[in-house]
């Protein structure tokens, strides 16, 4: 998949290993998503469905660059 940066979001130090975190927006310019490891899955989904997979809910300013775009 090939994807361009669009939307610089935040930056934040992880809480529980402490290195830098960066958040950016991106547009897929070509291709599809897949898993990367062999035996990895990757799954598109609607925001709603985000909670089956992240109990603890996105980083806020994710969610609200993502509320509009799916």
């Amino acid at each position: 998949m090939v994807v361009a940066a669009v939307a610089s979001l935040e930056d934040r130090e992880q809480h529980d290993t402490g290195q830098l975190e960066v958040f950016v927006g991106c547009e897929v310019v070509d291709g599809q998503g897949h898993a990367a490891a062999d035996g990895g899955t990757a799954r598109w989904c609607q925001l709603p469905q985000l909670s089956e997979f992240l109990p603890g809910g996105l980083y806020r300013p994710v969610q609200y660059y993502l509320e509009p775009e799916i």
